[in-house]
């Protein structure tokens, strides 16, 4: 039991505070009750900050400057500390496994990130596991849309992995800043399917595809990270192949609102977990009206009302990304990707088909209507061959003897 106003009690708050405040009421009970134990102390401190977190947009802000505060001053980790070849900029990011720092790469002079697991992370077998899993997975693979690792270590006691650098931010930031155009939610979604084709490939599955774990870089790269609780296939395997490194059988790891209904039934899953949580990922890029804070009345009304529908070609391929039944869905990344990309050649034709026939078509004709318009202007074509055609045999059948 760590004394108040220690750094190790610190630690543990934050801690506490970084895992329990996204679970529900009951879940949050059972959890603190067996976290906390008989420290009602802690218990208290915890649940104070729980209550306020559930009152205030801003204690996140709090909790994150307190950790900084902490870590800068107790752990180490601060401005020009040293972790192996690097040397720590500043705190990007903490969670209840582990923190993420920006820092320079010493002998190739550039910016990464370092992940460390805390260190009595180091005594509970799962988040070791867990923290091994992610290294192990995310070093397999590269490719433009998956964050490269560079190098896994231990230094001073800490284990860490060192990783690219994304200059960007999450999907979840730039959804919460106001919503993506049609375009940049499909170029993000087209990006994430072609790195979990790869994944997938290489026998990953990543389990956890939400916005908080893809990056978007400054220029509209899109990077999936955070590779935790992955699962490994057999190699090459196809997307029905069941894992070998199960899960222990009723353990549920993931986020709920992105999870498959296999995943959220705790049995064995496959590539297509991943399939159903990119299209739950796209549905709300494109389908979610932005949460405008501070905003009155009419400017609410406003936005919801310049917020186009989702086109119905591109509802058909979310539709078939998230059957509830995996069998229905597609059957691998690579099929959503190639309907993702079909989707988007013939979204840009219709553009550039509009704007080269701007005294025929009104600027606020809808994607089907032009369809529409497309398929008469065909018919029209082939019935007047058809009639020609027809007088030439009818006139040459008249003319015979």
């Amino acid at each position: 039991m760590a004394s108040p106003g220690t750094s190790d009690f610190w630690k543990r708050l934050d801690d506490l505070f970084n895992q329990a405040v996204d679970m529900d009421p009951s879940t949050r009970e059972r959890f603190l009750d067996q976290a906390c134990g008989a420290d009602s102390h802690l218990r208290a401190e915890v649940e104070s900050l729980l209550r306020s977190a559930d009152t205030s947009d801003g204690l996140e802000h709090l909790v994150h400057d307190a950790a900084q505060d902490f870590l800068e001053g107790k752990s180490g980790l601060h401005a020009g500390s040293r972790i192996g070849g690097y040397e720590i900029i500043s705190l990007l990011g903490a969670g209840g496994m582990g923190r993420v720092y920006l820092a320079q790469d010493q002998r190739l002079r550039r910016k990464v990130a370092i992940k460390t697991l805390n260190p009595e992370a180091l005594y509970d077998r799962e988040s070791l596991r867990r923290f091994e899993q992610e290294a192990l997975a995310a070093s397999a693979l590269n490719h433009p849309n998956i964050r490269t690792i560079y190098e896994v270590g231990e230094s001073a006691g800490l284990q860490f992995i060192a990783s690219e650098y994304v200059d960007g931010p999450t999907l979840r930031e730039k959804l919460s800043a106001g919503t993506l155009s049609l375009e940049e939610s499909l170029d993000i979604a087209i990006q994430v399917a072609a790195g979990l084709t790869v994944a997938h490939a290489a026998g990953i599955i990543h389990r956890d595809i939400k916005p908080e774990n893809i990056l978007v870089r400054k220029d509209g790269i899109a990077k999936i990270v955070d590779f935790g609780i992955a699962k490994l296939t057999a190699e090459g395997s196809d997307p029905s192949t069941q894992v070998k490194t199960a899960t222990r059988p009723g353990v549920v790891l993931g986020t709920a609102r992105y999870m498959s209904p296999e995943q959220a039934q705790g049995v064995s899953v496959d590539a297509r977990t991943d399939i159903f949580s990119l299209g739950k990922v796209l549905h709300e890029m494109v389908a979610v009206k932005p949460r405008l804070k501070g905003a009155d009345r009419q400017e609410i009304i406003s936005e919801l009302l310049k917020n186009d529908p989702v086109p119905p070609e591109l509802t058909a391929i979310i539709g078939k990304a998230t059957q509830r039944d995996r069998e229905r869905r597609y059957s691998s990344a690579q099929q959503l990707l190639d309907a993702l990309q079909a989707y988007k050649q013939e979204h840009q034709f219709r553009a550039r088909l509009h704007d080269s026939m701007p005294g025929t078509l009104p600027a606020a004709t809808s994607p089907r209507a032009m369809d529409l318009r497309l398929r008469m202007m065909v018919a029209v074509v082939l019935l007047a061959l058809a009639a020609t055609v027809a007088y030439f045999i009818w006139t040459g059948l008249s003319m015979r003897p």
